[in-house]
């Protein structure tokens, strides 16, 4: 697994691409802050979302982080994190990690610069929503904002 270098625009180039929690420090936190934020919102951030999933962490496919921070901006404001849950998920356990992410999405990222959203089967899969530039980074970039961008996998965390 190799993360391909950002293209001309400074994004990660588009598409999904597999990767290792450790690979993402050397690339991407070159400067004190953005140590500090992959810091806040990885190493922080995680054990707490893992912890507050309980038994319902098994029915994680796997990690996804999007958005600015796999970019050249300087001071991205957060991390964006999505975990995709697995089809076959039965409706009560996605309850309540849709209710678990409502009562603490605001906390979490106010503490750890962390923006989570599940992608619970049938509803919005923020892996791929993730990989559109957006309206920020479009205007900034000089792009349309239905442009793609890429996003990292992570299938162990």
């Amino acid at each position: 697994m190799t993360i391909p270098e950002l293209n001309d625009n400074g994004l990660l180039p588009p598409g999904i691409h597999d990767a290792t929690l450790e690979q993402v420090p050397p690339l991407f936190c070159g400067t004190e802050y953005r140590q500090n934020l992959w810091n806040r919102a990885i190493v922080q951030f995680l054990p707490e979302l893992k912890s507050g999933l309980g038994t319902a962490v098994s029915s994680v496919q796997y990690l996804v982080i999007g958005g600015s921070f796999l970019s050249d901006k300087e001071r991205p404001s957060d991390v964006e994190l999505t975990t995709v849950i697995q089809p076959a998920t039965p409706g009560e356990v996605c309850w309540r990690i849709q209710c678990m992410w409502r009562q603490n999405f605001q906390g979490w990222k106010q503490s750890y610069g962390a923006d989570y959203y599940p992608s619970l089967p049938g509803d919005n899969d923020f892996s791929l929503y993730f990989q559109y530039v957006g309206e920020k980074t479009a205007l900034a970039k000089g792009l349309n904002a239905k442009d793609q961008r890429g996003v990292l996998r992570f299938t162990s965390w």
